[in-house]
């Protein structure tokens, strides 16, 4: 079953599903960007980068962190990532979440997409030709 996320919504993933549990949320991320932005001097990839984590019904992290996912922690005990594509020409980035192994207290999993050094390299979301989180 595939449902597309949409720019600030929240996606119910409750069970809708009459064949059996839902075990398993793969999360892909897309896009295609300009070239590149720069100066004379360096030219800059645009680097999307997926990441997750969970969430008590407080808002807090669920175990200090430990369930946060993201390029420089792709394995977590519930969540692992595709890896880094720092251009998205390699196919983009996914994330899997095994809902198995996400812990009793979390109450969410925001799912978030962050645009690498985005401010120095004078680069917004804005500026993407397509991109697409299913």
């Amino acid at each position: 079953m595939a449902l597309t996320l949409e720019k600030g919504k929240k996606l119910s993933l409750e069970k809708e599903n009459k064949s059996g549990a839902l075990n398993i949320i793969r999360v892909d991320m897309t896009w295609e960007a300009p070239e590149t932005t720069g100066n004379k001097f360096q030219n800059f990839n645009y680097d999307l980068d997926a990441m997750a984590f969970i969430i008590d019904a407080n808002g807090k992290a669920v175990d200090n962190y430990t369930h946060f996912c993201f390029h420089q922690q792709q394995e977590t005990p519930a969540i692992s990532s595709s890896g880094d594509d720092l251009n998205g020409d390699d196919g983009g980035e996914s994330l899997l979440i095994t809902l198995a192994n996400v812990p009793s207290r979390g109450a969410q999993i925001p799912v978030l997409v962050d645009l690498y050094k985005a401010q120095d390299r004078h680069q917004t979301l804005t500026q993407m030709n397509t991109g697409v989180l299913r």
